[in-house]
């Protein structure tokens, strides 16, 4: 694996930090953390999407930009650098794992998500520290469906979200969850944390 830019990503790194000096300085982090709330911008983010970013690692052929996982991280040093607020992270993960479950049945999602039209967060975290190895929310089968029931702490950019990405136990081990934030039973609770950010906790 090279551990230097060719030109490519070089000129991608130099695009994505010229939009994001003129779009989202790190004074807008700084106004807004001063306020008291850090929320993903709307505008800037469609903004993203328009210029590809959220489709990044998505091939070419599926509606991406097919540039691939090594530039995703490129844009991700960008935004981390001027402290943006986005769900670029976790928008461009979801892409890449509904692509590789099933396209087919995700395609509308994936596109919506590309687009800037939807928006995931993903819900793994039960504690305040990672243990993957602890986590204890439960799905069972319930008629043709499943029933989730447990909490998630942590869920990054989870207010404008339009579904989440729940991670729990099944019967035959661990499941991976779509859920429409409009879901029956499913509450999101805002938690103010020393970033700012916009975190929620799912019950």
């Amino acid at each position: 694996m090279a551990l230097t830019q060719n030109e490519d990503e070089r000129m991608l790194v130099n695009s994505v930090a010229s939009f994001l000096d003129d779009c989202a300085p790190v004074s807008t982090f700084r106004a807004q953390r001063d306020r008291g709330v850090v929320e993903p911008c709307s505008e800037l983010w469609s903004q993203m999407c328009e210029l590809g970013l959220a489709g990044i690692g998505l091939p070419e052929a599926e509606g991406g930009s097919g540039a691939g996982p090594a530039a995703a991280c490129l844009v991700a040093e960008q935004l981390g650098r001027v402290l943006a607020a986005s769900p670029y992270a976790s928008t461009v993960v979801c892409v890449d794992l509904l692509s590789r479950l099933d396209q087919e049945t995700h395609r509308e999602l994936i596109q919506g998500l590309v687009e800037g039209r939807a928006r995931l967060a993903i819900a793994f975290e039960e504690s305040a520290r990672h243990a993957p190895e602890s986590l204890s929310l439960t799905c069972v089968s319930e008629g043709s469906g499943l029933c989730l029931n447990g909490r998630k702490r942590m869920v990054a950019e989870g207010s404008p979200a339009s579904h989440y990405v729940v991670v729990g136990r099944g019967e035959d081990g661990l499941l991976i969850v779509l859920l429409p934030k409009e879901t029956a039973g499913l509450t999101a609770h805002r938690v103010d944390f020393i970033d700012s950010r916009d975190w929620v906790e799912l019950e």
